[in-house]
């Protein structure tokens, strides 16, 4: 377990507090046995001298407070490093949130998503376990999209929208549109198909018809979707 000391719960309880209601975590003291004898003669340093050196400098302190951003992220994360008797580990804070909390890390390919797209609010109820498809539907907006819709793309070369979807992390060609309007059309269509409305929320319902009534508004032939929107959704929240 040395080498996946980060995956001992009981350690990493003792080591760590997290608080869910904020979403930070904190270094807890350390005792001598979480260290060991170093160097000879002057540069001696005991496992009990390692804890004290340890508890003065980092009791009480903020983990994993270092923002980040990968290549292929949309937002920034907080994560840092750890180490435990001299082996050192780079854990993202959401993660260890996760795993202090529930007492467990969510097994690959499922992940911990933040439920409000921001990658630094770490509080419990903004976490939760997602497969990569509900983990696709919530990304924010890439910095090179155009139509400030998701999944919906300019084509310069046609002159023409594109909307698309990942489906099972493969992207998926809805179709291409003269108009903006038909392109998201095929979108939202896709997502009710896509996401099931076993995940639909109340809230999400009202954003639903709110965009509905959008698009209605700019008179484009929408009565496939509205169709199979209200055929899906009669009777939930009446």
């Amino acid at each position: 377990m040395m080498d996946n000391w980060w995956e001992d719960l009981e350690l990493m309880r003792r080591l760590l507090r997290y608080h869910p209601e904020s979403g930070m975590i904190y270094c807890r003291e350390r005792s001598p046995c979480d260290f060991y004898d170093t160097g000879e003669g002057s540069s001696f340093v005991s496992a009990a001298g390692g804890a004290a050196k340890y508890n003065l400098e980092n009791l009480g302190r903020e983990a994993f407070n270092c923002r980040v951003k990968t290549r292929r992220s949309t937002c920034y994360y907080l994560n840092g490093g750890m180490s435990y008797r001299g082996h050192s580990k780079k854990l993202f804070a959401h993660r260890v949130a996760f795993f202090l909390y529930h007492g467990y890390y969510p097994q690959f390919p499922n992940s911990v998503d933040h439920i409000n797209r921001d990658g630094c609010d770490n509080r419990i109820v903004n976490l939760r376990e997602v497969t990569p498809r509900e983990q696709s539907m919530n990304t924010g907006l890439s910095s090179a999209n155009t139509s400030g819709v998701k999944g919906v793309s300019f084509l310069k070369d046609k002159g023409k929208w594109r909307a698309s979807i990942n489906i099972d992390g493969r992207k998926t060609n809805l179709g291409t549109f003269v108009e903006l309007s038909d392109a998201i059309a095929a979108r939202k269509a896709a997502e009710v198909g896509e996401v099931g409305f076993d995940m639909i929320n109340r809230d999400e319902y009202q954003r639903l018809l709110e965009e509905i009534e959008r698009l209605k508004a700019e008179n484009k032939e929408l009565r496939e979707f509205v169709e199979k929107f209200q055929r899906k959704t009669a009777g939930m929240f009446e």
